[in-house]
């Protein structure tokens, strides 16, 4: 799990103190989902974009072919890679 201030989640300090664990992973939850529908819309227009000067036979390109996101059915978690290219940084 990425770490999300509480004010970028549109909580108040005392909202965030005020609440229970559950409630608080509903709410990151929530904002990462918020965070997905935007990347999905960006990458639809980039697609609609880059799809509407193209000729009859040239291929469509999905969304999903320009950037993968958590969600898609091809998506690949990088964190174990991520994580062995730091290692291998820090000389482990």
């Amino acid at each position: 799990m990425q770490a999300v201030a509480f004010g970028e989640v549109g909580l108040a300090p005392s909202e965030f103190w005020n609440m229970t664990t559950r409630e608080i992973l509903n709410a990151h939850r929530g904002h990462m989902e918020k965070e997905l529908n935007k990347w999905r819309m960006t990458r639809w227009l980039a697609a609609s974009v880059y799809n509407a000067p193209r000729g009859k036979n040239d291929p469509v390109v999905k969304p999903s072919d320009l950037m993968k996101l958590p969600g898609d059915e091809d998506y690949t978690d990088h964190e174990a890679d991520i994580k062995m290219l730091k290692e291998r940084r820090n000389g482990k």
